[in-house]
């Protein structure tokens, strides 16, 4: 039965009821980002008021800021849609994969994270071996199939790193790619050859290239 029936409802009971359902969404709305989630004890609300102070503190190498670092506080880099949320700078991280398929970083400290900044004479950071930049445009290149381009490129590599066995090896994977047989096996046994001097945790890897192309095999 309808609660208004036989009667017309006043202007001071509707604007009531419309009154009560704005205050019951407003109860029911969740904790916008930022915000403490409901139901927080006191103690609570103090850890998460002193977390959210860390997060806006500036830090200065007086402090411990660095030797290298993306922002100078946590809300500079996490504030999307509010302080402590994601953000929008990406991590730059880089590393290779040996023989065996396992991960390996780029040098002995174990990082692989290329911060944004660094305090002087900034020689905290990861750097990318400029090899290992020209070997990358080289297998770009022959993914494209601009297999002239990855061998001038690879070329490059080894003339300028003459001592490194990889080199070597990506020059023939483009050699071969190319149709230079002969020029792949000079290439690949250069890399074996080398790599067992070195001990190259990449050795096994340059072996089974010179070894396919021993028996016909195509990559």
């Amino acid at each position: 039965m309808s609660f208004f029936r036989g009667c017309r409802p006043s202007g001071l009971l509707i604007a009531a009821l419309v009154g009560s359902g704005v205050i019951l969404t407003a109860q029911l709305r969740g904790p916008a980002p930022g915000e403490p989630l409901p139901g927080v004890t006191p103690a609570e609300f103090e850890e998460f008021r002193l977390g959210l102070d860390d997060f806006l503190e500036v830090e200065t190498t007086e402090e411990g800021l660095g030797p290298a670092f993306n922002g100078t506080s946590c809300a500079a880099c996490h504030n999307v849609p509010a302080i402590g949320g994601a953000g929008t700078i990406a991590e730059v991280r880089a590393g290779r994969r040996d023989a065996n398929g396992r991960f390996q970083t780029l040098d002995a400290t174990g990082e692989t994270l290329f911060h944004l900044f660094s305090i002087p004479t900034h020689g905290c950071q990861a750097i990318v071996p400029p090899e290992a930049t020209v070997n990358q445009y080289g297998y770009a290149a022959l993914a494209a199939k601009r297999v002239d381009v990855a061998v001038e490129a690879l070329r490059f590599n080894v003339a300028g790193y003459p001592e490194s066995a990889n080199a070597y090896d990506s020059l023939g994977e483009a050699l071969e790619a190319k149709g230079d047989i002969e020029g792949a096996r000079a290439s690949y046994s250069r890399a074996v050859e080398m790599g067992k001097k070195s001990e190259d945790p990449l050795l096994e890897a340059f072996e089974q290239h010179l070894a396919r192309l021993k028996t016909g095999k195509k990559p």
